[in-house]
């Protein structure tokens, strides 16, 4: 219970999760694992999404929260944004072949969806 405990009180995570209720969203990787393993919270949260257009979504996001927006890989619409504490950041990246199963198969790792 803990482990969905720290995410509940994330508020990061929150906050992305109200700003993603529209898509479908999966919080995956080394928050996920280190939260697994240690018990404790990233400061780096990776989130897939299956959008048709993640570069105007990451581009909200970031203007919503007054965020840095940092182009990853174009091609593989993968980006990052920055808060101002430069600190904490959010990547997100549209979903390998628009399918949870296959993007946290060839991928990602571990995911919960938001």
């Amino acid at each position: 219970m803990e482990f969905i405990d720290s995410i509940k009180n994330d508020e990061i995570v929150n906050l992305i999760s109200l700003l993603l209720s529209d898509c479908e969203a999966y919080l995956v990787g080394g928050y996920i694992r280190d939260l697994l393993i240690s018990g404790q919270q990233s400061c780096d949260r990776d989130i897939i999404v299956r959008s048709e257009n993640t570069r105007k979504l990451a581009e909200d996001i970031s203007k919503k929260l007054d965020l840095y927006f940092v182009p990853l890989d174009e091609e593989n619409e993968i980006y990052r944004l920055i808060f101002k504490d430069k600190v904490n950041y959010i990547d997100i990246a549209k979903m390998l072949n628009n399918d949870f199963e296959t993007d946290i198969k060839e991928e990602r790792g571990q995911g919960l969806y938001l």
